[in-house]
């Protein structure tokens, strides 16, 4: 087939301005990830956060919202509401940065939430980053004990099998306490670090069987466990995490096997 003149000119001028085109997202680097932990509440978070992009940057956005409806960790106290904020500003240039304070304000619900970042340069292209933020509230600071009874230490684990631990837990002020908030069971394995949920209790199915948990006792009986279809056979570590009333986090893990 022939080809006009003004098609192929078209055709060209097409292909001129298609390889112009910016895809390149920008970029987020933060210079120091260790502020981006764990705070108390009515501390401030120092915001330190660098942004380039290969042409011109346009805006950032900060947002911080609750992690506690099960996405990871945690489950909503009725008593306190969650807080969250969200901060837009500009950009400019090839390269731009933050360096500013969030206060985090007192009375509001302690434990897990999201800080995201979002970056969007003059043509569109976005880029985002994402922390996971554990508040803490000044009256229990310190994490449940957890001992491991079942299974032992090399043990064989087969569909279906069990597991018991016993929790103890207090107060900053040393009262004991004995709400959970959270319990999970992981199977890492030793050689890829690969991780494999077994299972995920919030408050309110802990709360709501003594032969799943006992407060009075500590006691803790998962039963009827399944091994994940995608764990292939090897050695793995067998981790039970407990988060308590405050999103203390107590670990404990014993190495298995999967014959």
């Amino acid at each position: 087939m022939k080809t006009s003149g003004f098609l192929y000119a078209a055709l060209l001028s097409l292909g001129f301005f298609a390889c112009g085109v910016d895809d390149l997202p920008p970029n987020i680097q933060f210079p120091n990830d260790a502020i981006y932990t764990s705070k108390f509440m009515g501390d401030s978070i120092h915001v330190m956060i660098d942004f380039t992009d290969n042409e011109a940057l346009n805006q950032y956005k900060i947002d911080i919202h609750s992690n506690h409806d099960g996405h990871n960790h945690g489950k909503p106290q009725d008593a306190l509401e969650k807080w969250d904020t969200l901060i837009i500003g500009s950009l400019s240039g090839t390269a731009d940065a933050l360096d500013f304070y969030i206060p985090v304000p007192m009375g509001y619900l302690p434990g897990p939430y999201h800080f995201t970042v979002f970056c969007l340069d003059k043509n569109g292209n976005e880029t985002t980053n994402n922390f996971q933020l554990i508040f803490k509230d000044a009256t229990d600071t310190i994490p449940p004990t957890v001992v491991l009874q079942t299974p032992s230490s090399n043990a064989s684990l087969s569909t279906p099998f069990v597991v018991s631990a016993n929790i103890s837990d207090q107060l900053s002020n040393g009262n004991s306490a004995s709400e959970l908030n959270r319990v999970e069971l992981i199977l890492e394995n030793i050689s890829s670090e690969e991780e494999f949920e077994v299972a995920d209790y919030n408050a309110v199915q802990l709360g709501s069987s003594l032969s799943l948990y006992d407060p009075a006792t500590g006691v803790l009986n998962l039963s009827n466990l399944s091994i994940p279809s995608a764990a292939a056979a090897g050695n793995y570590r067998l981790r039970l995490l407990v988060f308590d009333a405050y999103f203390n986090l107590g670990v404990a893990e014993v190495p298995v096997v999967l014959p």
